[in-house]
């Protein structure tokens, strides 16, 4: 099976049925299955949140200035309305266009993982773009007004998320455990990219990756209820050693 293949085979999936027909197949080619303890529980890994008014989805067009009505008005241009049509275009052309997705899918083949399923659909919170579950996969919200380059980033961030739970045997309870593949996706996924920080309004001279990468991974913890009350102290506790874990990059990769 090449990787071009099991994306393809990943975009065609609708439903868990779909999923049993690919590991059926894949049993006779390498067995690639997500190996953990945790695989009978669907526990929610990560929600990619949104924290504030200025994050992934820009403020409502307000006309109570002309500079916020220009501003807004060029924002606008780039916004992705939320239709389930137009969200699976943009994770198709993720996935067809976008290298470093096809490498975080090729290492955990390698690893002898199925990348998750991924799938568009209605989500619940209206403060999150995306989530990742073991059993469910990967989810993107089709019910949110966001920018087309936030939804390749989520999807990149959730793989992520994936990715750690294959490789490093990632307990979904432990908050340190949590904290530290929070801080890997907000480095690797894109989503501090600086001209998107700067569109939101969150961005600095010095320190702008580190401090954007510190926010995104406590909000993201502060959204799981076992969490919630220790997470920057978690964040705080693995911040050495999990901000300069790259893997399976040497670096932060550029998009």
């Amino acid at each position: 099976m090449t990787i071009a293949d099991s994306i393809k085979n990943i975009l065609l999936l609708k439903n868990n049925n779909n999923k049993n027909k690919i590991n059926e197949n894949n049993n006779n080619n390498n067995n690639y299955s997500i190996d953990n303890e945790y695989n009978d529980d669907d526990v929610l890994i990560c929600k990619h949140k949104i924290y504030s008014k200025n994050e992934e989805i820009p403020p409502p067009p307000s006309s109570t200035t002309d500079s916020n009505t220009k501003n807004n008005n060029y924002l606008n241009k780039y916004l992705h309305q939320p239709t389930n049509q137009l969200c699976r275009e943009n994770v198709e052309k993720t996935f067809k266009e976008d290298p470093i997705l096809q490498f975080i899918i090729k290492e955990m083949m390698t690893l002898g993982c199925l990348p998750p399923i991924i799938t568009c659909e209605p989500c619940d919170s209206f403060d999150a773009l995306g989530s990742f579950s073991p059993k469910k996969g990967v989810v993107i919200c089709d019910n949110m007004q966001t920018f087309p380059l936030n939804i390749r980033n989520t999807i990149v961030h959730e793989f992520v998320h994936a990715y750690d739970m294959c490789k490093n045997k990632l307990n979904p309870f432990n908050c340190e455990h949590l904290a530290c593949t929070e801080i890997r996706a907000a480095n690797l996924s894109g989503d501090c990219k600086w001209q998107l920080e700067a569109l939101k309004k969150n961005f600095g001279v010095f320190n702008h990756q580190a401090e954007c990468t510190k926010r995104r991974a406590i909000g993201s913890l502060q959204s799981n209820p076992n969490c919630k009350d220790v997470a920057e102290m978690a964040v705080n506790k693995v911040w050495e050693k999990c901000n300069k874990d790259y893997y399976p990059f040497s670096n932060i990769p550029r998009i």
